[in-house]
């Protein structure tokens, strides 16, 4: 059996994120998704105003907390 890690909050630095494609939102629905299996909080901090657009427009900040950096 292989332990896992114990981890409460998975805090995502985007700031050096200008955009973000289709892949990267299907990776980021892939974190979510593992997170939640941990019953993990997700944060996300976003210094791009067209990251926090996207991630509205999807719908994913009701999937994570997003914190202006």
């Amino acid at each position: 059996m292989i332990a896992r890690a114990n981890w409460e909050t998975l805090q995502l630095d985007l700031r050096a994120t200008n955009m973000i494609d289709s892949m990267g939102l299907n990776l980021l629905v892939s974190i979510i998704k593992l997170a939640r299996t941990r019953q993990s909080k997700i944060t996300a901090l976003i210094a791009n105003q067209n990251v926090q657009r996207a991630l509205c427009f999807t719908r994913l900040n009701t999937q994570m907390e997003l914190i202006a950096a």
